[in-house]
């Protein structure tokens, strides 16, 4: 083996240290995905509560017999959403606040 880091004109130590920046590196990317993991269950869960049963935030009424709903959500940093919505006929954006509350539950609150 000694031959081997000869040839390769490295030392022992250069490995090592190597492989154990290596270990750091990985073990920092690892977390990052389970961070990235995370973020991304806390959007689904959000977007999916307010889309789902949350139409009494929408702050018009649907004309002509028509019943408003969501068509595209975006989440905005950690604490906004920015909602479209329409009937058929008429068509509207709202911006609202979100708070995570205990055991995953979600408070809305229409910006003013």
């Amino acid at each position: 083996m000694n031959m081997l880091y000869a040839t390769c004109g490295i030392s022992k130590q250069a490995v090592s240290q190597y492989d154990a920046r290596q270990r750091v590196f990985d073990k920092k990317v690892e977390q990052m995905i389970l961070e990235a993991d995370e973020l991304r269950d806390v959007n689904t869960l959000v977007a999916s509560a307010f889309t789902f049963g949350r139409e009494d935030l929408i702050p018009m009424d649907g004309v002509l017999g028509g019943t408003m709903h969501y068509d595209n959500i975006q989440l905005l940093r950690d604490k906004w959403i920015i909602a479209d919505f329409e009937d058929g006929y008429v068509y509207g954006k709202a911006i609202f606040e979100y708070t995570l509350l205990e055991d995953d539950k979600l408070n809305f609150k229409q910006s003013s």
